[in-house]
């Protein structure tokens, strides 16, 4: 961690953004809503446009 921020140290693809936020944060969540750009979007705001 750095900061606020998770940093991977490889590469990582993931069947969806559920799983990829569920694994860093250790329960499930919605990765929609989970992932954010800097500005405080979310991935599921940024899909929508």
């Amino acid at each position: 961690m750095q900061g606020n921020y998770y940093i991977s140290q490889e590469n990582i693809t993931f069947s969806s953004p559920s799983t990829a936020s569920s694994l860093l944060i250790e329960r499930s969540s919605n990765g929609l809503i989970a992932w954010k750009l800097t500005n405080g979007e979310t991935l599921k705001e940024v899909l929508n446009k």
